[in-house]
């Protein structure tokens, strides 16, 4: 997992999100651009608390603190026939999620204007029309708010 705060905070995952407990084994943290090697997060520290991360709820893992300028990348998926991305997302925020392939956001293969305020998870579907073959995937969030991103799944 590289957490990212150039200008944005920007998480990446080089695997795809099912199998996202593997990712657990080590946590890096960039914090003042200074980065540092943990086993254990503290999530009472102040800075902690802001920075969007993998956390876990009644067993269930899932994205959270994503909030404006946030992007959320995974490698690589084939796009063969997919035509629909339903996020599973949560929270409060009002804006816009675009999906591309690419982590600036110039490849957008689909957008989604969302005003959500709920603490329970709901489905977002985005209509995408992405390259065919093997591909990256980055949602980019752009808006007021924050919300929690459980999962997400192509459809036909």
């Amino acid at each position: 997992m590289i957490l990212d705060e150039k200008n944005s905070p920007r998480i990446f995952f080089d695997l795809v999100f099912q199998n996202i407990t593997s990712i657990h084994r080590k946590n890096l943290i960039l914090n003042q651009n200074l980065v540092t090697v943990t086993n254990k997060i503290d999530y009472t520290d102040p800075i902690m608390k802001k920075q969007i991360r993998i956390t876990e709820q009644m067993g269930k893992k899932f994205i959270t603190a994503v909030k404006d300028k946030s992007i959320v990348g995974y490698k690589y998926f084939n796009f063969e026939n997919a035509k629909w991305v339903a996020m599973e997302i949560r929270g409060t925020f009002k804006g816009k999620i675009t999906v591309s392939h690419d982590e600036a956001g110039s490849q957008v293969i689909g957008t989604k204007n969302v005003d959500i305020d709920s603490d329970v998870w709901t489905l977002y579907d985005i209509k995408i029309k992405p390259n065919p073959g093997k591909q990256a995937l980055y949602f980019h969030f752009d808006g007021t708010g924050e919300l929690d991103f459980k999962e997400f799944i192509f459809s036909e």
